[in-house]
């Protein structure tokens, strides 16, 4: 129930400013594509070395995984419908008809966000914080319910610090 009021009350700030609906929709659609460039971010702060590229590679392999495999096996047994299917959602971004749970992006953000956090903490920082003003403006733009995004943040940090986990236990050998 708090679910569905909180998404009320985010979706009712659209639809009041043309200025306001017109930075939901770059926030929620187009800065995700801005955000997905941002490991490379890594290269300029720690050079091209091999191990750098084999950071990057990881990052966006977790990425991958949690949005790819994850998401689409939990959206196979939890149909939710999404809330522009709803009468009187205002809806700033199109989107299919698809299962909203978890949010694709929130997944695919959040992971890329945890694993730059491996390897920079500061651009893990500022990719999480990206993470959720991308998220948020989907819910206000009626693509997502919040618990959308909550489920988007467990699956991506939790695939990607799995993942993690057993990178450095089977690839590096390292004990934890």
């Amino acid at each position: 129930m708090a679910d569905i009021s909180f998404f009320h009350y985010l979706n009712s700030l659209a639809g009041q400013s043309s200025g306001f609906d017109f930075i939901v929709v770059l926030v929620g659609q187009y800065v995700p594509y801005v955000l997905g460039f941002l490991p490379f971010l890594l290269f300029r702060k720690q050079g091209w070395s091999k191990e750098t590229r084999s950071h990057v590679g990881f990052i966006y392999a977790y990425a991958i995984i949690a949005r790819f495999v994850v998401t689409p096996i939990i959206r196979y047994f939890i149909i939710s419908p999404r809330p522009f299917l709803t009468p009187g959602v205002r809806q700033l971004i199109f989107n299919e008809t698809s299962s909203s749970f978890p949010s694709g992006h929130a997944v695919f953000f959040f992971a890329l966000a945890t694993g730059l956090w491996f390897y920079d903490r500061r651009l893990g920082l500022i990719a999480g914080i990206v993470a959720l003003l991308v998220s948020t403006a989907r819910v206000i733009a009626g693509v997502h319910w919040p618990v959308d995004i909550v489920g988007g943040f467990v699956v991506g940090v939790g695939v990607t610090w799995i993942c993690e986990v057993l990178r450095k236990r089977y690839l590096l050998g390292a004990s934890l």
